[in-house]
């Protein structure tokens, strides 16, 4: 298992602000901590749960408290309008800016100060797939593994878990982080089965050759079968990856 991350044998992912309580039997938690207390934290920690706090690195909802301090020039544009992810109604940040990675940096802070053992960074595989320039976007993954780099020099003792961006930032970021998490294998296609085949084949020589901890995160939908469901768990299990079939709407 990863360096940071040794001892955990099973993972838990909630990204919602309800306080979902069904923990029990799972080492590590992945949670948004804006979704709990000084207190609940402190009853998790007692219970021996191992906690990474999730943080958006290059998306922001306009609900954040920190959307409203950002100025026009903070976010990726495209035709001078800032990117929207529609699906969940957030904007791209331009990470590329020394003020944004400092805020960030801010907010992990408080994560840390706040009891969690790690992070669980997220949204940094949606840049890989914008339609915007390709010099523009190569800089803003060398950004995210700045972040990255940065987010390890200042707290050496936390674990950091990479959500997705398979394609170009985990290249540069394997040796950075504790683990890579697979976030919803795509499995609807032909191609999306060959996609998701190749992407576990390169995640497994990553986690050997850097001693990194693999996990798989598979939400419950309704187009997904319980035998592709069991294929991903399988897989999971052969590659020695750790999987998590985690409940619809996990992230509400």
């Amino acid at each position: 298992m990863g360096g940071g991350l040794c001892g955990i044998n099973s993972f838990a992912a909630y990204y919602g602000l309800g306080g979902k309580k069904d923990f029990e039997g799972f080492d590590l938690l992945i949670l948004e901590p804006k979704g709990y207390t000084d207190d609940q934290i402190k009853a998790l920690k007692s219970a021996g749960k191992v906690l990474s706090a999730y943080l958006s690195i290059v998306e922001m909802h306009p609900d954040d408290s920190l959307f409203g301090i950002l100025a026009e020039d903070d976010f990726v544009k495209s035709g001078g309008t800032p990117i929207m992810n529609t699906e969940y109604g957030t904007y791209y940040m331009d990470i590329t800016k020394f003020r944004i990675r400092e805020l960030l940096l801010i907010r992990a802070e408080d994560y840390a100060k706040a009891g969690f053992d790690g992070f669980f960074l997220d949204t940094a595989g949606n840049i890989e797939l914008l339609n915007i320039e390709e010099e523009y976007r190569q800089r803003l993954i060398s950004s995210a593994a700045e972040l990255m780099r940065e987010i390890k020099s200042r707290f050496p003792d936390k674990s950091i878990i990479q959500n997705n961006a398979l394609l170009k930032l985990c290249d540069l970021t394997a040796g950075l982080v504790d683990g890579i998490c697979f976030e919803n294998p795509p499995l609807k296609t032909a191609g999306n089965l060959i996609w998701t085949l190749s992407a576990f084949k390169k995640l497994a020589s990553v986690a050997k050759e850097k001693g990194i901890t693999v996990f798989v995160l598979q939400e419950e939908t309704a187009d997904l079968t319980c035998l592709k469901s069991f294929a991903i768990k399988k897989l999971s299990k052969m590659k020695g990856f750790l999987y998590y079939r985690a409940p619809k709407h996990y992230g509400a």
